[in-house]
């Protein structure tokens, strides 16, 4: 029973205070009345003090006018066509086999997925010998991200090639 009461005088306490938040701060404490002559005397002091606008009594109504910035004059910026050329060509490299037969493959692969150009080319190194497949060349940007997705949809990650 004691933990009830507690529990209820608690919830009155805090329904007490959240009424108070949205109060003044002259409602919230309980003032003593003072003398009557002393009230007839602040009166008409508070409203003299008190500016009578907004506009008196915000000082940025008289600091923004004096406080214009010039900026300085920036050109347009203008993009760059979507079929712009390039300053380099690129190739995308499919893929790099060890077989010729995997190369191929790879190759008639892209063909069907209407790849422009797609080569096979034979490089011999120190690693033995790799079968490597490109597309490309492609002149402008656009056409070479269109490849890029088109590779990336089917599960092939390229490798683009920067030619000089």
């Amino acid at each position: 029973m004691a933990v009830a009461l507690s529990l209820l005088g608690g919830m009155a306490w805090l329904l007490y205070s959240l009424l108070q938040v949205g109060k003044p701060p002259e409602a919230t404490k309980p003032a003593a009345s003072p003398p009557a002559k002393t009230q007839a005397k602040t009166a008409p002091d508070a409203a003299a003090k008190a500016p009578a606008t907004d506009k008196e009594r915000f000082e940025f109504y008289k600091m923004l006018p004096k406080s214009e910035v010039k900026t300085e004059q920036v050109d347009v910026y203008k993009s760059t066509p979507k079929d712009a050329k390039m300053q380099y060509r690129y190739l995308l490299q499919a893929g790099s086999f060890r077989k010729a037969a995997d190369a191929e493959r790879m190759r008639a692969k892209l063909i069907l997925m209407g790849m422009p150009n797609a080569k096979t080319s034979k490089s011999t190194g120190q690693n033995g010998t790799w079968y490597r497949v490109r597309v490309g060349p492609f002149d402008n940007r656009s056409l070479l991200n269109r490849a890029q997705d088109k590779l990336v949809r089917q599960q092939i990650q390229p490798m683009e090639i920067k030619l000089k």
